[in-house]
């Protein structure tokens, strides 16, 4: 008995001593910078939208997330209604974006899927048009017309998605995911569509 309180001292003393040569684990950066591009349907005028964006995203914790970005939205289209009958429309904008991301099953695996909501703010200019019909002219003879429509200006609106994520290798520096999102602003101008996106940890 008099020999086991010297050993446990000692047992402790060692342990002690281990604990602090030891280094203290390394957490991976909590930052990392991110590029996407894909397309968004304008759901007002129905044709493909070119959107890319260039964001910053922060880890919370192991489930939260947060990213802000900036993204251009640009598409064009010609309507035809007949062989000589046609409108051009298009859709032009640059937003703020921002979105906090839960991820269910953490953002620490080789795999991160995750859920996203948030808020975007932009300009943007959409030339579209109010009717666009064949009526009788003075002559009595069909005749196509229709009534051009812009609109342009300050934007707000909303923005949800679903994201997947894959690191591609162990240290976890370079992923690749896709982003499935639509967005709604103050003029109902609906865009849904998708991305793809490659991160980089800074």
């Amino acid at each position: 008995m008099k020999l086991f309180y010297p050993l446990l001292i000692a047992i402790a003393a060692c342990t002690g001593a281990q604990a602090q040569t030891q280094p203290a684990p390394t957490s991976h950066p909590k930052s990392q910078l991110e590029f996407g591009v894909g397309t968004s349907l304008n759901g007002t005028g129905d044709y493909a939208c070119l959107k890319t964006h260039l964001g910053y995203n922060t880890l919370i914790n192991r489930h939260l997330s947060a990213g802000t970005r900036i993204a251009m939205i640009s598409g064009t289209k010609v309507k035809y209604f007949g062989p000589d009958a046609s409108v051009p429309v298009s859709y032009h904008a640059v937003n703020l974006e921002n979105e906090v991301y839960f991820a269910p099953f953490g953002n620490d695996g080789r795999v991160v899927v995750a859920l996203g909501g948030g808020a975007f703010v932009g300009y943007g200019q959409q030339y579209n048009f109010e009717y666009a019909q064949y009526a009788r002219n003075a002559n009595n003879q069909m005749e196509f017309t229709y009534k051009p429509k812009q609109t342009n200006g300050l934007q707000v609106g909303y923005i949800a998605s679903l994201n997947t994520d894959f690191w591609l290798d162990a240290r976890q520096n370079w992923q690749v995911g896709f982003k499935l999102a639509i967005q709604n602003d103050n003029r109902a101008t609906v865009l849904p569509g998708g991305q793809l996106k490659v991160s980089h940890r800074l």
